[in-house]
């Protein structure tokens, strides 16, 4: 890759307890890219790692953790280039003319927002995508085994993966935010890909380009971590679901969700099952958290 075209995009990551697998993601990127990191104040050495490393890393260091969306929305304030490629710390490019592959692309599709790759598993599987909106996803699973593999050009879709995203600057310009700060993690690639679309720019999957995405590996697991998660989760979900037009729904969702998981809770602490009591708890804190922002409203 020349070194006008790499001069044209900044590579942004988000971490978090990530020291496990950031490294093969910034080794991975073509050199003389600027790269910005903003880590959610991890606590296992991400940033000592980074630092000793990767010293062409602008790195911006969070004193809490404030979420994935919010902590990219840091990163792409301060973005200078006419593209910025959004980067999982579990995610790597596999060949080298993959962000010139986007980035030609985005040439030739001057109305795009948002452009991304074909994503691969590490064992060179082609991982499942949903073009589809969130609210349609679980009709189209039932009756569709639709999957990127059926995709052989460029497309036109409703969702892209956050795995890795390239966003043409100038079409956030008039935009309220990047990503919705109300959104700490989960759906949030849905939201930004909707709301581009609202403001009548399309989103374009390229499955020519590769991109490996080593799913759920961003920060170690543990039970503390997936019920964060699975908290964020919920109330994404719902938060998304109301933004667009299925508020009452949501609203039935979210009551529906809490009445099954309070029950759930009980059961489980009955039965001494840690681990699914916290999950029960942890969906009941994402509807519980929903409900009081709608009511908030």
């Amino acid at each position: 890759m020349s070194d006008a075209t790499i001069q044209k995009v900044t590579v942004v990551l988000v971490t978090y307890n990530s020291k496990e697998v950031v490294g093969s993601a910034l080794k991975s990127i073509p050199e003389g890219a600027s790269i910005i990191v903003v880590d959610n104040a991890s606590r296992d050495g991400t940033v000592e790692y980074i630092q000793e490393h990767f010293s062409q890393v602008k790195l911006i260091v969070m004193p809490e953790n404030i979420g994935f969306g919010p902590a990219n929305n840091v990163a792409l304030e301060r973005v200078k280039t006419p593209f910025s490629l959004l980067m999982n710390p579990d995610a790597c490019f596999i060949e080298s003319g993959t962000i010139n592959q986007l980035l030609s692309a985005a040439v030739c599709y001057p109305d795009a927002a948002i452009l991304a790759p074909g994503i691969i598993d590490e064992n060179g599987v082609v991982q499942r995508t949903l073009p589809a909106p969130l609210m349609r996803r679980r009709q189209m699973n039932k009756n569709s085994s639709f999957s990127m593999g059926d995709v052989v050009g460029d497309t036109c879709s409703f969702s892209l993966s956050g795995a890795l995203m390239l966003l043409r600057m100038s079409a956030f310009v008039d935009a309220e935010y990047f990503f919705d700060p109300n959104i700490f993690m989960y759906f949030e690639d849905d939201d930004i890909c909707m709301s581009s679309r609202a403001r009548g720019y399309t989103t374009i999957l390229i499955p020519s380009a590769k991109v490996m995405h080593l799913v759920g590996r961003s920060s170690p697991p543990g039970l503390e971590i997936e019920a964060l998660k699975l908290r964020h989760k919920t109330f994404s979900q719902l938060y998304v679901m109301a933004k667009y037009g299925k508020s009452d729904e949501s609203l039935e969702k979210a009551r529906r969700m809490l009445r099954k998981n309070r029950l759930r809770l009980f059961l489980s602490l009955l039965f001494f099952q840690h681990g699914q009591a916290l999950f029960s708890r942890s969906r009941c804190d994402g509807a519980v958290a929903f409900l009081a922002s709608r009511d908030a409203h």
